[in-house]
């Protein structure tokens, strides 16, 4: 079992508090258009977990996707002459 990387973790929770507060706070609930609903902070935790899940590991994916994209083109202009 690796080892727990709590700097990654609290990265996450710093980042997630972010940008879960800046969506409740300027946003209404998505179901009853009301400001201060139960269900605006759950759906704010959301929003802000997904933000902050693609903030850091966006980049590692669009670094694979070039990768990948540079090692088709590279076989596609290989056989042409």
């Amino acid at each position: 079992m690796g080892k727990i990387n709590f700097k990654r973790i609290l990265k996450f929770l710093g980042w997630w508090y972010i940008f879960s507060s800046f969506y409740a706070m300027f946003s209404v609930c998505p179901f009853c258009g009301k400001q201060g609903c139960p269900v605006c902070p759950a759906s704010a935790g959301l929003v802000g977990g997904f933000f902050t899940f693609l903030m850091q590991n966006l980049k590692n994916f669009v670094e694979k996707l070039k990768i990948g994209f540079i090692n088709v083109k590279t076989k596609i202009f290989k056989n042409v002459k």
